[in-house]
C-alpha cells in the first residue's frame, strides 16, 4: 500500500487540483501516472478524502483539456512537430504510423476507444488533429470517452481501492473492450446506489 499511501498525502495536501493537473499532462501526451491518481483520487474519495463526485469532475476536465491541447497540437505542428518533440514521451514513428492507419479508417472509435489504451490515450489526439478530422466530431467522441474513462476508473478505486496491487495488475491487462464494459458496470452500480440513497431519504422525509 506504499504507492497507494504516497499518492494519497499528494491527494490531502494538493486535492482535486493534483488529480488535474496529472490528469491534463499525461492526456496531452506528457507521461504522468494519471490512470493510477485517478485510481488513488477514487479510494481518497472511499475514505472521505475527497468527494467522488468532484473527483469525477476535475478528471473529466483534465482529460478534455489535454485532449483538446493534443488535437490542436496536431492540428498545428503535424507530423513533424510530433517526430521532433514525440521522442522524448515515447512517441516513435511505428507507434505514430500504426495510430495515422487506425485513425484515418476508424477515426471515431478510435478517438472514443483511445481513453482505454495507454499508446491510443497519448497518440489520438494529435494524430486525429493531424490528419484533420473535423473538431465537432472530435469533441463527441472524446468527451464520450474521456467521461466513461474517469468514472469508471474513479469509481473502480472507490470501491476496491483497498485491493490495491490487484487493481492495477488488473487494469493493466485488461483489453479494450472488457475494460468499458466492467467500467460502465461499475459506474451504473454507483449510480443506482446514490439514487437509491435519494428515494430512501425522500421516503423518511415524508414519513416525517
Amino acid at each position: 500500500m506504499e504507492p497507494l499511501e504516497i499518492l494519497a498525502n499528494y491527494l490531502d495536501r494538493w486535492g482535486y487540483w493534483a488529480e488535474f493537473f496529472v490528469v491534463m499532462l499525461q492526456n496531452a501526451g506528457v507521461p504522468m501516472p494519471g490512470e493510477t491518481v485517478l485510481l488513488a483520487a477514487g479510494w481518497a474519495a472511499g475514505r472521505g478524502l475527497l468527494q467522488l463526485q468532484y473527483v469525477i469532475v476535475f478528471g473529466f476536465v483534465g482529460a478534455a483539456l489535454g485532449d483538446n491541447l493534443a488535437y490542436w497540437v496536431g492540428a498545428k505542428g503535424g507530423r513533424p512537430l510530433l517526430l521532433r518533440f514525440g521522442k522524448r514521451f515515447s512517441i516513435t514513428e511505428a507507434r505514430l504510423a500504426t495510430v495515422e492507419v487506425a485513425m484515418l479508417r476508424h477515426s471515431n472509435w478510435v478517438v472514443f476507444l483511445g481513453s482505454f489504451t495507454s499508446v491510443f490515450r497519448v497518440l489520438a489526439g494529435p494524430v486525429a488533429g493531424m490528419i484533420r478530422m473535423p473538431y465537432h466530431r472530435y469533441l463527441l467522441f472524446d468527451s464520450l470517452g474521456v467521461a466513461i474513462w474517469v468514472s469508471g476508473v474513479s469509481v473502480l478505486g472507490y470501491l476496491f481501492g483497498d485491493q490495491w496491487d490487484t487493481l492495477v495488475a488488473v487494469l493493466g491487462r485488461f483489453s479494450t473492450v472488457t475494460a468499458i464494459l466492467a467500467v460502465i458496470l461499475v459506474a451504473g452500480w454507483l449510480l443506482f446506489r446514490l439514487w437509491r440513497k435519494q428515494q430512501m431519504a425522500a421516503e423518511d422525509k415524508s414519513s416525517v
